[in-house]
């Protein structure tokens, strides 16, 4: 096996045995900070290969990379179903199991031809990209949260719905 692929056997197994030791923690965390601490494992990833370099910087990015999916993980279907109004979450749903199958076929091959264009880029690309990314999903779920806390207090009849453009009546 190749040195590479000891990397990615590690950072699997780094998931496999600590997910589920973490999972009962994480779940204590509303979405909003796990989408932030996500996104911070990320950048710190992606920080630490393009800052250390060699094995060291692999192994601890590997890590920080196997962190940011025992969040990410359970945290985007979740999400997803979350945001997603009752009537459209299959949509939603199979939506992002699409992208997820795009980020896993075309992410490989614009990073190849990233990394060939400089080795520093896909790392200094990652690093704003993963924390704007956090960012825009925390905010997106602390409205949401807002919206129902408010729907709740005002006690409606349907407190799990929050109208989508979709469904409003108004722009």
């Amino acid at each position: 096996m190749s040195q590479v692929g000891w990397l990615f056997t590690y950072g699997a197994a780094v998931v496999a045995v600590l997910q589920i030791a973490t999972a009962q923690r994480f779940a204590r965390i509303g979405g909003e900070a796990l989408a932030w601490w996500s996104a911070l494992a990320l950048a710190a990833a992606f920080a630490t290969v393009l800052l250390l370099g060699g094995v060291a910087g692999l192994v601890i990015g590997m890590t920080l990379l196997a962190v940011n999916q025992m969040i990410l993980g359970p945290l985007v279907p979740s999400t997803v179903n979350s945001l997603a109004p009752p009537h459209r979450r299959a949509t939603y749903m199979a939506a992002a199991s699409v992208v997820g199958d795009l980020k896993d076929t075309v992410g490989p091959v614009v990073g190849t031809l990233v990394y060939g264009l400089s080795p520093q880029l896909p790392w200094s690309l990652g690093i704003p990209l993963a924390l704007v990314a956090g960012f825009a999903l925390a905010r997106r779920m602390r409205v949401h949260d807002a919206l129902l806390a408010a729907q709740q207090r005002l006690g409606s009849a349907s407190s799990t719905f929050i109208p989508s453009k979709e469904t409003s009546s108004h722009d």
